[in-house]
């Protein structure tokens, strides 16, 4: 149904907006950046400081 509808209204591919492939960028760009900060080990621990008589 959808080759035949296409055919149709004689569209093709080429009528998609240039918005698309620029937001496809971003969305990847973003689940990259997002499974980086979720999944890195951190870098500091803190240590125990105990108060000492002077």
């Amino acid at each position: 149904m959808g080759m035949s509808l296409a055919d149709s209204f004689m569209t093709s591919g080429g009528y998609a907006a240039i918005s698309g492939p620029a937001i496809a960028i971003v969305d990847q760009t973003a689940l990259v950046t997002a499974l980086l900060i979720g999944l890195a080990p951190h870098r500091y621990t803190a240590e125990m400081v105990t108060a000492g008589s002077r």
